[in-house]
């Protein structure tokens, strides 16, 4: 079996996101979304909850293919903080009422964004999730603040935050 490889971004975030201010973070089910979370905000004091429609575009492919319930309850028992993520089963659990493509869950992430009473939301999310929620581009592990208007759901980049630098990150 090969050696799994390390998150040297996302471990770079640990102990300086949180000055960002944060209320809750919305992961993507993906595993590789989970762990960014889960090792970028270890030791903050924030709720995780799984976001199914925080979830990658180009459902087809693979990488993008929503796996089990018991496989992430596995990975999050090996990383810090995956204890206290919540909606696994919601995460998983489909509904007549799910968005039947891209776009809509696009939509529907955007009436969920909208919708959330905290001041700071993080979205712990994919490339293209993040290109149709606000146009940007954004490399692995970095940080688009934007601006939120609740009633549209609109998101306004503000700022584009790279990783720190960190020991093994390229």
């Amino acid at each position: 079996m090969p050696k799994k490889k390390r998150n040297y971004k996302a471990e770079a975030w640990r102990g300086q996101v949180g000055q960002f201010g944060a209320e809750c973070v919305l992961i993507s089910p993906l595993r590789r979304a989970v762990e960014t979370a889960t090792l970028a905000f270890d030791g903050v004091e924030v709720p995780f909850e799984l976001c199914r429609s925080a979830r990658e575009l180009w459902w087809s492919e693979q990488q993008n293919t929503l796996g089990t319930p018991e496989a992430l309850a596995e990975v999050l028992r090996a990383l810090p903080r995956g204890v206290d993520v919540v909606g696994l089963e919601e995460a998983f659990s489909a509904s007549p009422d799910d968005p039947q493509t891209e776009e809509a869950s696009i939509q529907l992430l955007r009436r969920v964004i909208g919708s959330r009473g905290e001041d700071c939301l993080a979205v712990v999310c994919h490339w293209g999730v993040i290109n149709a929620l606000c146009g940007s581009s954004a490399p692995n592990a970095a940080i688009i603040d934007c601006r939120r208007f609740p009633k549209s759901g609109h998101l306004q980049v503000v700022k584009h935050h790279d990783p720190p630098a960190a020991n093994g990150a390229k």
